[in-house]
């Protein structure tokens, strides 16, 4: 039997189409510019002649719109006028009154949504608020998405994502954080809550606002909930003018493997295991970072607590700060290693308060044999607190701590220069 060319091709096609499905539309360059007085279609960077032609939104509504009606691997620019961009809802009364909301786009590896702003040096400003006020209400909020990029906005209040459904491959890049804070129980300006391979990263964080009710006790710049591979780095959180700050990240339950490394933290890191919790914390690695206090903040350096396995602590500064193991209802901090870290100024931590080169609850004290510390470097004046006991120096320190612990550390006399010259700008 003899088939036509043309008939086998079509057969062919119809074929390749029912087992691989349609080829992947084009991506598209949107672009808003609050600048332009016509609103345009978004398809091009430049000022629409009539309403509905080619050229740039501009408005919040119009962003919103883009936003909803993107597809996996678009890009939508937005760009600022006169350094602000502006146009969010006028009151907020819930949780979707923000500047945006990137919501159900499950997008692949292959195919990032987008959204950033157009010139990184000029960032267009978002707010919950039209006059950019305190607002409890998330400013941009990512929901049930995997694949998203949030690049090169100032933002006034917070970003949250989170998992309804799924939260994988979140980037948030070169933004920076400044006034308000959510206020639903969780206190932060970023909230990532059971995210996967989250990416956060050269974002700069300060001068938080929260009013006089909201949370004074558990405030933080960032706060994660059951979150896992997440990397956090080249972060720079500093206190300024703002508000009382408890953390600068709080890792409220149960990280897996998450990493945070190069950071520039005024105030502490947390690491827990929350009551209630049916996890265990494990794999949390924090290396490479600058920790200082900030004025009035509860914690200093790195805290961990609850019932976990597998915290590693190495090549950190603490100009103040030191390493404290508390406990939780659920138990102790079963292993953890601390090595190639610098203690440079003795503070107490928030679990303990004694104030000293490390300290340990008694519970933690007695699964120090499970610990890995060495070729650490303790300020000479700093005393040591473990289980109860104060130790003065080093040598007695190593002796109460156990056989093969400290090997290799040293005490010193250390200057610390911070970045204050800088003004935290090295991350933006």
């Amino acid at each position: 039997m003899r088939i036509q060319k043309k008939t086998f091709r079509a057969t062919l096609f119809a074929f390749l189409v029912a087992v691989l499905g349609t080829a992947p539309a084009a991506a598209t360059t949107f672009y808003v510019n609050g600048a332009c007085s016509i609103d345009g279609n978004g398809r091009a960077d430049q000022c629409a002649t009539a309403a509905g032609d080619t050229g740039a939104k501009n408005s919040g509504a119009g962003l919103q719109a883009l936003i909803s009606g993107a597809a996996c691997g678009d890009t939508i620019v937005v760009r600022a006028y006169s350094g602000v961009y502006s146009d969010a809802a006028s009151g907020g009364s819930n949780y979707e009154d923000g500047a945006f909301m990137v919501s159900d786009k499950r997008c692949g590896s292959g195919a990032r949504l987008t959204i950033k702003g157009a010139d990184r040096n000029n960032k267009p400003r978002l707010c919950t608020l039209s006059n950019c006020g305190y607002s409890e209400i998330p400013t941009i909020q990512v929901r049930n998405s995997s694949y998203v990029t949030i690049d090169g906005f100032h933002i006034n209040g917070a970003l949250t994502a989170y998992n309804p459904g799924v939260a994988d491959h979140i980037e948030v890049a070169y933004c920076e954080f400044i006034g308000g804070m959510m206020c639903d129980g969780n206190f932060n300006t970023l909230y990532l809550s059971d995210t996967t391979y989250a990416y956060i990263h050269h974002n700069y964080f300060h001068d938080l606002r929260a009013d006089s009710t909201c949370g004074q006790a558990h405030r933080a710049f960032g706060k994660t909930f059951r979150t896992q591979y997440d990397v956090w780095e080249y972060n720079s959180m500093k206190r300024g003018g703002g508000d009382h700050l408890k953390w600068a990240v709080d890792m409220k339950d149960s990280p897996y493997y998450d990493v945070y490394r190069y950071n520039y933290f005024e105030a502490g890191v947390a690491v827990n295991r929350q009551n209630g919790s049916s996890r265990n914390p494990q794999g949390v690695d924090i290396y490479g970072n600058v920790f200082v206090s900030a004025p009035e903040s509860d914690s200093q350096g790195v805290e961990i607590y609850g019932d976990m396995d597998s915290v590693t602590v190495r090549y950190n500064t603490f100009g103040d700060g030191i390493l404290c193991i508390g406990d939780s209802g659920w138990g102790p901090v079963l292993s953890s290693d601390f090595h190639d870290n610098i203690v440079h100024r003795t503070v107490g931590c928030e679990i303990l308060s004694s104030g000293g080169n490390a300290e340990m609850s008694s519970l933690a004290w007695s699964y120090r044999s499970n610990y890995s510390w060495h070729h650490n470097v303790y300020n000479s004046s700093g005393v040591y607190f473990g289980g109860g006991s104060s130790y003065s120096d080093l040598g007695s320190w190593q002796s109460a701590f156990g056989t093969g612990k400290e090997v290799g550390s040293i005490e010193a006399t250390c200057t610390f220069v911070d970045d204050s010259a800088l003004n935290g700008n090295w991350s933006i």
